[in-house]
């Protein structure tokens, strides 16, 4: 499988998010800002691999990198997979590595689910597609990890009727209490 980082996320105002509101009646999700370190997994060939931010993390080049959260991760999966709960073959999973980077959480989970992407598409950069906010929620619920937070849900025209600042709010990772959707 070719590597497929995670895309850059622009922030409102930027050129290639100008068309973001556009159809009043577009679902507009607002998710918590995590932060740590970006990564991903999926299965290939009945093995497990972990990914970075832009590439494939090894066990002869990057034992070090997010080690303690990729030692969680391996026994988690591993653990799950004794209980018949098995990888979605079709999926790469990614995921932000909770350790220290700019801001310190007090009792983070080891990693937190962002998002879910297909492995494979027929368009012509061979890249599938993110499933939906649902259908991840869902997803990792099942896998038992816990998912990035949802602030907001709602339409265009009702988000451009709200004080975009009110929906910055006290950290649902920095309170974390265990449940798998924050």
């Amino acid at each position: 499988m070719t590597f497929h980082k995670f895309p850059d996320i622009e922030r409102l105002g930027h050129e290639d998010t100008r068309d973001i509101f556009i159809c009043g009646t577009d679902t507009i999700y607002v998710e918590e800002k995590v932060d740590g370190g970006n990564g991903s997994f999926w299965i290939e060939d009945d093995v497990i691999h972990f990914g970075s931010r832009a590439r494939d993390l090894t066990i002869e080049n990057d034992d070090k990198a997010f080690e303690r959260q990729q030692i969680w991760l391996k026994e988690h999966l591993e653990k799950i997979n004794n209980e018949d709960i098995k990888l979605n073959q079709d999926y790469i999973y990614y995921i932000e590595w909770l350790q220290l980077h700019t801001l310190h959480y007090n009792n983070p989970p080891p990693v937190i689910g962002l998002d879910i992407r297909l492995k494979r598409s027929m368009n012509v950069n061979d890249c599938g597609l993110f499933i939906s906010r649902e259908a991840k929620e869902n997803e990792f619920v099942r896998l038992k990890i816990p998912v990035v937070p949802l602030i907001w849900k709602g339409t265009v025209d009702e988000l451009k009727k709200i004080n975009i600042q009110s929906l910055i709010t006290e950290s649902r990772i920095e309170n974390w209490d265990g449940r798998l959707v924050l």
